[in-house]
């Protein structure tokens, strides 16, 4: 989930940090070179299309519902700027491409396309904060207490051992009890390899060895459980 995440980050924030600073604040490219503004369009349109692309497929991919509603709405507020950007570089080419005045930006419909433009880009950068914490928060929460995961088993197994019969108030757990206790640890096995995805092999062969000694004591009859 985060390669995806990785790649809007280098196509939609990295080319706004770089090209306005490059091409447009004078300190690069001085401010005398009246090309300086055509050539940031130019090379700016692409690079919007592309992330466009990215996030079309990026609201296509997840099956969280809430990174699938912040890249909608970044999907939105990218088309946003790629209109206003177009509308910028059609009203450049119309005064002299790459000799127009830096007095068009303060001319119209420059200005018209300006507000989509640079709205829009804003806007796709503070989402994308917000899909990247989003993102980092779930994933957080997805991942399983491993230090925890013996217990839970065997207070689960001595609830399980605790609604059978019980002769002369000592607990003898029977056939049906051992058997119940084998299959309640096959799913919690697969519960656990379901809930940690690439979790550690170390961690899943020690909960499971926690699981077989619950089981053997209670064939043994052992009062570990109930203690």
């Amino acid at each position: 989930m985060f390669r995806p995440i990785v790649r809007l980050w280098l196509l939609i924030f990295v080319p706004f940090a770089i090209l306005p600073f490059t091409f447009i604040s004078g300190i690069v490219v001085p401010s005398t070179a009246l090309w300086g503004h055509a050539v940031f369009h130019l090379a700016y349109l692409p690079i919007l299309a592309v992330g466009w692309w990215a996030l079309w497929r990026f609201v296509r991919v997840p099956s969280n519902i809430a990174l699938r509603v912040i890249a909608a709405l970044m999907l939105l507020c990218q088309t946003s700027g790629l209109f206003g950007h177009a509308g910028e570089l059609v009203s450049v080419v119309q005064r002299g491409f790459f000799s127009a005045p830096y007095s068009i930006f303060s001319e119209q419909p420059h200005i018209f396309f300006a507000y989509f433009a640079l709205g829009g880009i804003m806007a796709s950068e503070l989402l994308l904060i917000v899909l990247t914490v989003t993102a980092a928060v779930q994933r957080l929460l997805r991942r399983p207490p491993t230090a925890m995961c013996g217990q839970g088993f065997y207070l689960s197994l001595n609830e399980r051992e605790r609604s059978h019969g019980t002769d002369r108030g000592r607990h003898t757990p029977t056939v049906k009890t051992h058997l119940s206790s084998v299959a309640f640890l096959g799913q919690s096995a697969r519960a656990y390899e379901g809930a940690s995805g690439r979790g550690s092999v170390a961690t899943c062969i020690r909960c499971s060895r926690r699981r077989l000694d619950c089981v053997r004591s209670a064939s043994d009859g052992s009062r570990l459980l109930w203690d």
